[in-house]
């Protein structure tokens, strides 16, 4: 459990923020040179996802490391760039971006266009349940799709030696070779879709109530919109 609960627990936070705010600025980019309401919505979160994947996966590469070898949160990216260089800490980090864009692009962009769909289209269900169902939908994309790229990652990322895992489609080779395809690249995925459709509703829920408190004139700008 070393590094697991608190790392986790910090990690979730500064991801959410760091998403939050990549998605805002990209969002006001994408107004700003006239993009629709729908092109700004999904574009936003799917620009603010790939950028959080940075420092997300510089933040897991360490707790994959603390957990294995020990060490503090402070003195394992030492020993990581001691060993391997600074290039070391940037390992499996197109895969975190790959990941962390597409449940950005679900949890904030597909999620709440799914759920205005079916709450102001000709199905009329009440808002929390086109909530429900925008989370689970976009769950089960942002999950089946990037559960690989999160497999290969965290693979690649606890073998900084690079013995067994080397590159990116050579590690998704080796684990499809030695445990087959869905058992290498999708085991645990049901489990995750469940995981992240509560995510998407209770962020989704969070950001409907908060906005008007937080971003005043983006709500009143919201309303005027739809």
């Amino acid at each position: 459990m070393r590094g697991h609960i608190d790392r986790n627990l910090d990690d979730i936070f500064d991801i959410f923020k760091y998403q939050f705010a990549s998605m805002g600025f990209f969002a006001k980019r994408l107004r700003e040179v006239g993009c629709s309401q729908q092109q700004t919505q999904m574009g936003g979160a799917f620009l603010g996802g790939l950028v959080s994947g940075i420092p997300c996966s510089m933040w897991e590469l360490t707790m994959i490391q603390q957990q294995r070898f020990g060490g503090s949160i402070a003195s394992t990216p030492v020993r990581v760039m001691k060993e391997y260089g600074t290039t070391g800490l940037f390992r499996g980090m197109s895969m975190t971006m790959g990941r962390e864009c597409l449940f950005t692009l679900a949890m904030l962009g597909v999620t709440p266009a799914i759920q205005k769909q079916l709450v102001e289209g000709s199905y009329k269900m009440d808002s929390n349940s086109a909530l429900a169902t925008g989370a689970l939908v976009g769950s089960f994309f942002a999950a089946t799709v990037s559960h690989p790229m999160d497999t290969i990652k965290t693979c690649m990322q606890g073998d900084l030696d690079r013995k067994k895992y080397t590159s990116v489609t050579k590690t998704g080779k080796a684990l499809a070779d030695e445990y087959g395809t869905a058992r290498g690249l999708f085991k645990g995925l049901s489990f995750r879709i469940v995981l992240i459709a509560t995510t998407f509703f209770l962020v989704n829920t969070f950001k409907e109530q908060m906005l008007p408190v937080m971003f005043p004139h983006a709500a009143k700008k919201a309303d005027t919109d739809k």
